[in-house]
């Protein structure tokens, strides 16, 4: 097994800690639940091996109210794969490839997920599945930050609420 420096624990560990604060910028916190989904590794046993994150959120119910509880019907999850070994159309970072990534997103019933997957998916490797549509998967031309992939999750609630709203009876 190839030996793995101490800046490879460390990126691993500060992308957790990053990932962490983007998570509750956006109005969640991690969620412990019946098994703690939030970890990372400096090794995740594959060939070659790699460092894996991985982290869920559970938003509050109402962004505006300070008082508010979460809601365990809204989450957001993330999981990366990082590796010292390039793989086609991976983003790097500190001398690391992001070799695979998933950004799933729950509301009440409802999931959608943004993947990076050369592996399985080479015809289209960076692809979302969208709102509610289960494993159709939609080409994407590039990469999804897990902020960017948070704030279209966020703007597609608004917009469903907002229906959900305009369809009920005014009283």
């Amino acid at each position: 097994m190839p030996a793995v420096s101490d800046d490879r624990v460390w990126f691993v560990a500060e992308r957790f800690e990053q990932l962490r604060d983007l998570l509750l910028e956006f109005g969640y916190a991690l969620d412990p639940g019946s098994r703690d989904p939030n970890e990372w590794h400096e090794l995740h046993y594959e060939d070659p091996p790699t460092g894996v994150v991985r982290l869920k959120g559970v938003r509050l119910r109402d962004l505006e109210d300070d008082d508010s509880d979460f809601d365990p019907e809204i989450t957001f999850s993330i999981e990366e794969l990082w590796s010292p070994d390039h793989v086609d159309g991976a983003q790097s970072e500190r001398g690391y490839y992001l070799v695979e990534y998933s950004y799933h997103a729950h509301y009440h019933g409802i999931d959608q997920r943004w993947d990076f997957d050369a592996t399985r998916h080479p015809e289209a490797p960076y692809h979302r599945h969208p709102p509610g549509r289960g494993s159709e998967r939609r080409a994407l031309g590039g990469p999804i930050s897990p902020a960017g992939a948070l704030q279209e999750f966020a703007n597609w609630i608004d917009e469903h609420e907002q229906g959900v709203r305009a369809d009920q009876p005014h009283t």
